[in-house]
C-alpha cells in the first residue's frame, strides 16, 4: 500500500477500483478537486495542484499526488496475479496425485506423450515454473523453413502467441478462451497436414466471422460473404472434411465436422441442452457454410457431389460433469474426427483433455524456440 504523509502522520491506502478509475480520469483531465470515497459531497480542496483529496475520520485532508495515484492499479495487478497462480497450482496439484493414471491410448495425437497424468502435470509445472507472467509459452515457427521460419510463421497467423498468463488461467477451473484453443488449433492443423485425407481447421475467428462478431448476429448475406473469404484464403487441397469450434455467446463451446463427399454435419455438444436457441442458429450457418464450401470446390473439382440437404447429426457423447470443460471437449472432438476415431467411445476426463492440451503447447513451443534459435544461429 502506498502511504501519504502530512504533519509526521501516516495513512496507508489502496482506493476501490471503481473509485481509482474515476480518479485517474480526473487526474487525465486536470480537474483536480476532491472525489468523495463514500458516495457523499465532498468539500472544495483548493489549491492549483491536480490531486486526489481523502478524508478519514474527520482528520485533517490528505492528499494523494498523481504519481502515487498512478501506481496503484499495480497492486491490484499483484493481487490478480498471485490469484491467478494460486488457482493454477491448486488444480494441478490435483493432477499430481493422479500417478497411476494414464491417457487413453487413442489420445495419443493430442496429447503427445505416453507419460500419465501426474508426469505431465509435473512437467507442465516445471515449465512455466521457470518463467514470469509476461514471458512467451509458445508462438509459432515454420520449422521446414528455416531462416524463413519466422516470416512463414508470421504471415499465416500473424506472429501470434500464447503468454504464460494465458497457459495459467486455462490451467483452472474456468472457461477456455479463444486464445489457447487458437494455438491448439493451429497444432491440428500441422497434424492434418501429415495425413492421406485432406482436412481444413478454421481458427474461432474465421468461425465467428459468419456467426456473430463484437457480440452482433451477422446477416447470412454478410455470413455468405465471409465464408467465402474464408474459403478464399485456405490452401488450395481437395479437402474432405472442414472441422471448426463454434462459441455460443462467450458461454459454451461446441465444435462441427462438415463431410463434404457424404453430405454430413457432425455437431459436437457436451453439454447438449444448454443455449438451444444460439446453438440452433451455429448450426444453421454452419450447414450455410457446408453449401458454400461444396460451391467452392467445385470450381476446381467437378466430382464434388451436390447435395440437397446436409444430415445434421447431434453428438451428444461424452458429456461433462461441470460447466467449465466445454471447450476441451469440443477442441477434443475435432482432434478424433480428423483421425477418424469417435470420441464418445473413448473413456476420458475432461480436465486430463485440458492439462493435455497445455502440455502440447508448452512442448511445441520448445521445438519453435530451437528451431528459431538455429536459425538465428546461421545467420
Amino acid at each position: 500500500m502506498f502511504t501519504l504523509t502530512r504533519m509526521e502522520k501516516q495513512l496507508k491506502v489502496v482506493l476501490p477500483k471503481k473509485v481509482l478509475s474515476a480518479a485517474m480520469k480526473a487526474v487525465e483531465v486536470g480537474s483536480g478537486g476532491p472525489i468523495a470515497l463514500d458516495g457523499g459531497a465532498p468539500s472544495d480542496g483548493g489549491g492549483d495542484e491536480v490531486a486526489l483529496q481523502i478524508e478519514v475520520d474527520g482528520h485533517e485532508p490528505l492528499r494523494c499526488t498523481a504519481a502515487s495515484l498512478a501506481a496503484m492499479p499495480g497492486i491490484y495487478r499483484y493481487n490478480e496475479s498471485h490469484e491467478i497462480c494460486v488457482a493454477f497450482f491448486s488444480w494441478m496439484r490435483l493432477l499430481l496425485s493422479a500417478v497411476a493414471t494414464s491417457f487413453p491410448p487413442d489420445l495419443y495425437d493430442l496429447v503427445g506423450t505416453r507419460r500419465s497424468v501426474a508426469e505431465v502435470a509435473r512437467l507442465v509445472m516445471i515449465s512455466v515454473g521457470k518463467l514470469v507472467m509476461t514471458d512467451t509459452v509458445w508462438q509459432y515457427f515454420s520449422v521446414g523453413d528455416g531462416m524463413l521460419g519466422a516470416m512463414v510463421g508470421c504471415n499465416l497467423y500473424g506472429g501470434y502467441s500464447i503468454l504464460v498468463v494465458e497457459v495459467l488461467m486455462a490451467g483452472q477451473r474456468r472457461f477456455l478462451t479463444n486464445g489457447m484453443l487458437d494455438a491448439a488449433l493451429v497444432e491440428l492443423r500441422e497434424h492434418c497436414m501429415g495425413l492421406s485425407s485432406a482436412s481444413a481447421v478454421l481458427m474461432t475467428n474465421q468461425s465467428a466471422s459468419f456467426i456473430a462478431t463484437f457480440g452482433r448476429d451477422v446477416s447470412e448475406e454478410d455470413a455468405r460473404g465471409k465464408m467465402r473469404e474464408v474459403l478464399g484464403v485456405s490452401p488450395s487441397r481437395p479437402y474432405v472434411r472442414y472441422v471448426m469450434l463454434l462459441n455460443l455467446i462467450n458461454k459454451h463451446w461446441i465444435s462441427a465436422e462438415v463431410l463434404i463427399h457424404s453430405g454430413t454435419i457432425n455437431v459436437f455438444d457436451s453439454a447438449s441442452g444448454s443455449y438451444s436457441q444460439q446453438k440452433a442458429e451455429a448450426v444453421r450457418r454452419v450447414v450455410l457454410f457446408a453449401e458454400e464450401a461444396s460451391r467452392f470446390l467445385r470450381t476446381t473439382d467437378a466430382s464434388t457431389p451436390t447435395w440437397e440437404a446436409w444430415n445434421v447429426v447431434d453428438v451428444t457423447t461424452p458429456r461433462q460433469p461441470n460447466d467449465y470443460n466445454c471447450g476441451a471437449f469440443a477442441l477434443a472432438h475435432l482432434w478424433c474426427a480428423v483421425d477418424g476415431r469417435d470420441l464418445g467411445s473413448i473413456r476420458c476426463v475432461g480436465d486430463h483433455i485440458r492439462l493435455a492440451m497445455l502440455y502440447a503447447l508448452v512442448e511445441r513451443g520448445r521445438v519453435y524456440d530451437d528451431a528459431r534459435a538455429e536459425a538465428h544461429a546461421a545467420v
